[in-house]
């Protein structure tokens, strides 16, 4: 599953406590795998770096992030915070349903 299908899934209020949980597991995995994927892009942007002709530290990271790596780490940010956000938000569905 995929976070924007998450998101879409989670905005109906009428879960019960037991499909929340489900997709809070599901949640957990995604997040997992965003956080591996991001490691990786991580490792590229210091080989990247290393190997880049610029001369400057700023030059090398503005190359690095217009490169194809540098914009999927970008976008890789960005669904981690929104998937941490969604995440909070199920748990605190989940408890409100104690």
């Amino acid at each position: 599953m995929t976070l924007l299908e998450l998101i879409t899934i989670v905005k109906d209020q009428d879960l019960s406590k037991e499909q929340l949980e489900d997709y809070y597991a599901d949640l957990s995995i995604l997040l997992a795998q965003l956080h591996n994927e991001l490691g990786d892009r991580e490792k590229e942007r210091a080989l990247f770096i290393d190997s880049c002709t610029e001369k400057t530290e700023a030059k090398k990271v503005i190359k690095w992030q217009v490169s194809d790596g540098g914009q999927r780490e970008i976008v890789l940010k960005r669904y981690l915070k929104s998937a941490e956000h969604l995440q909070s938000g199920i748990k605190q569905r989940i408890y409100s349903k104690l």
